[in-house]
């Protein structure tokens, strides 16, 4: 957030818990237009409405719309939030699709950011280590890629989860990769 501060840009934070996003509405209590939006809480269309005002083609009143939006996956379908050009995934979710949704939210047609970022938290290594989140990884998309078969490859190429590389952007070695490349 100070790379990309709310003001300067539409920022989109997901986790994955209510609880959690509570957590995080009240230690970043300290930026004017933000909002939590769960399902336990309700109202989350508003806050979609709020958070992007052009995409649903309303109109605020000054001081009310809102440029940081912590939300649950309640917000993760089939809501238009592309006003917002900076997305956060806080945690991440078992479900590899769910993320390609989430991000789906904010690099839509009809966005009028030239650039969209994307960024996600991962576990230390020494956690990943004790937690095994590469191995319910490769599971996860093994059983993705066996539910749907050779519907799979219907999918644009760009949709298609590529096994390797989804590990790697879990792992942190895509970031490594990058960093050596750029050396």
């Amino acid at each position: 957030l100070r790379t990309r501060p709310p003001g300067a840009h539409k920022v989109l934070v997901f986790t994955q818990f209510a609880d959690t996003a509570e957590y995080l509405g009240e230690n970043l209590a300290d930026h004017d237009a933000l909002a939590v939006a769960t399902g336990a809480r309700g109202g989350a269309l508003a806050l979609a409405r709020r958070f992007a005002p052009s995409a649903n083609r309303v109109d605020l009143k000054p001081g009310e719309e809102i440029d940081l939006l912590v939300t649950t996956d309640v917000l993760s379908e089939g809501v238009n939030l592309q006003d917002g050009d900076t997305l956060v995934n806080y945690d991440l979710h078992w479900n590899p699709v769910r993320l390609i949704q989430r991000a789906g939210r904010i690099d839509r047609i009809g966005s009028s950011n030239e650039e969209i970022h994307i960024a996600s938290f991962l576990p230390e290594r020494a956690l990943e280590v004790r937690l095994g989140l590469e191995a319910v990884l490769r599971a996860r998309i093994d059983d993705f890629i066996h539910v749907f078969g050779e519907d799979y490859h219907v999918f644009p190429a760009e949709e298609r989860l590529e096994e390797q590389e989804v590990i790697d952007a879990y792992t942190g070695r895509a970031l490594e990769e990058a960093d050596t490349a750029t050396d």
